[in-house]
């Protein structure tokens, strides 16, 4: 989720804080996604607790999601609550409001928008939506053509439309196979954000182009308004599509995330190559980043507890890995890219750049995370790798079928493990495979 959309969220649960809105009623998050989770740690930080969540994909039901339980939404609220407050943000609002109201809630009373997933794809033949839509075309032209100025006309324009390195990371492994397979000599990869620009660079990638999400918003709008046949842009994402389509099919016959690129996006074949980063060892700045940071060859752990795409996993479970690491005699660091990222208690602050990263962990050791874009650059590095997915339902799958490293083919020698609400028991697997 970008920092917009965190910023968004976060206004409107503290104008609801501010005017005592969830003062004694039984607060109900609609959905166990990403959002959600932020929802729940903002609240929790804010002295508001999240009293249960509702999810309608039944491999959930019985679960937690950072400690809070999930439930099937016939199933908690087959009684009436007169004090039920549900909080939604998912893409999926209008079908989960109607959901509700078939059980007598009411929307704005009982049930609360906290984040509309939906902006940039409204559908409407109203003239005043025209006319809007009409200015952003407008605006959208101007970012374009300021791209094709500056790279050159006729270039074919890729867009990483969502700030996602592991996005990045998979559009980059089969770009060289699709420019070949559709014979494009002159292109500029369109992304968000410096990181994802540094994902570029790892594959050898020159002509990459840095925008804020405003611009790239404009210009996913304008492939929509235009087609492929008009302007020379594709839009390399699989869930932003007129249809959405793909993201209501993941883990169906196991498709997974890196298939929709592959297959779908860029229509290669089995034989198509993969293409890997590009990653030059540099001895020099190694040995000044092992001085810099005091690394122990092979007893140092790299924690990386954040993602912008999976639900997190509880604070205490890291916590109390971490407790068990120094115990154990390792030294252990955050990842962590700044104050947004708080630093597990009893570690270090720690960033490397994509560039180094390999480098630094190959002489560390250890890797423990989350799944997040970060997984895929460190995919290749010869450590132990010890990956972290929440036991979330994905579609017809679950987020390990749909998000695995090995899964889609990036490692064998990874290490996964699924996540759930056994704090203790996750842990001992962790320590079992260090």
């Amino acid at each position: 989720m970008n920092n917009e959309l965190i910023i968004s969220m976060k206004n409107k649960l503290d104008i609801m804080i501010n005017e005592n809105v969830f003062k004694d009623r039984y607060i109900i998050l609609f959905g166990a996604n990403n959002p959600g989770d932020e929802v729940i740690s903002y609240l929790s930080k804010n002295n508001v607790m999240v009293d249960a969540i509702i999810d309608n994909n039944p491999i959930n039901s019985g679960k937690k999601l950072l400690d809070v339980p999930i439930y099937k939404p016939n199933d908690l609220l087959k009684d009436y609550k007169e004090n039920l407050l549900v909080l939604i943000c998912s893409s999926y609002y209008f079908e989960m409001r109607a959901q509700l109201e078939k059980m007598g809630y009411i929307a704005d009373k009982h049930i609360i928008r906290i984040l509309d997933m939906n902006v940039g794809i409204e559908y409407s033949i109203e003239e005043d939506m025209f006319h809007r839509n009409l200015e952003f075309i407008f605006n959208a032209m101007k970012t374009y053509e300021a791209i094709q100025n500056k790279y050159g006309e006729n270039k074919f324009i890729f867009l990483n439309p969502i700030r996602a390195n592991g996005d990045v990371y998979i559009t980059c492994r089969y770009l060289e196979s699709y420019l070949e397979k559709f014979k494009i000599n002159n292109y500029v990869l369109v992304v968000i954000g410096n990181g994802c620009y540094n994902v570029a660079r790892l594959f050898g990638i020159n002509n990459v182009e840095v925008v804020n999400q405003n611009e790239m918003d404009l210009l996913v709008r304008l492939q929509r308004f235009l087609r492929s046949a008009q302007i020379r842009i594709m839009t390399v994402q699989p869930y932003i599509m007129y249809t959405n389509f793909l993201n209501n099919i993941d883990g169906y016959k196991g498709l997974n995330f890196n298939d929709f690129f592959k297959y779908s996006l860029f229509e290669l074949d089995d034989i198509s190559k993969a293409k890997t980063p590009n990653i030059i060892y540099d001895g020099n700045k190694l040995k000044k980043l092992i001085k810099e940071f005091s690394l122990v060859k092979g007893k140092t752990v790299i924690i990386s507890p954040y993602a912008n795409s999976i639900p997190k996993l509880s604070w205490k479970f890291w916590i109390n890995l971490v407790k068990r690491l120094n115990e154990a005699g390792y030294k252990v660091f955050t990842n962590s890219v700044g104050e947004r990222e708080e630093i597990i208690p009893n570690t270090e602050p720690l960033f490397i750049d994509f560039f180094d990263i390999i480098d630094v962990l190959e002489y560390a050791g250890i890797f423990i995370g989350i799944r997040s874009g970060l997984c895929d650059i460190l995919s290749t590095a010869k450590c132990k790798k010890i990956i972290l997915y929440p036991d979330k339902a994905c579609g017809f799958g679950k987020v390990i079928d749909v998000y695995g490293i090995r899964n889609m083919g990036f490692s064998e020698d990874i290490i996964e493990i699924e996540a759930d609400d056994n704090i203790e028991v996750i842990i001992e697997q962790v320590l079992k495979n260090i």
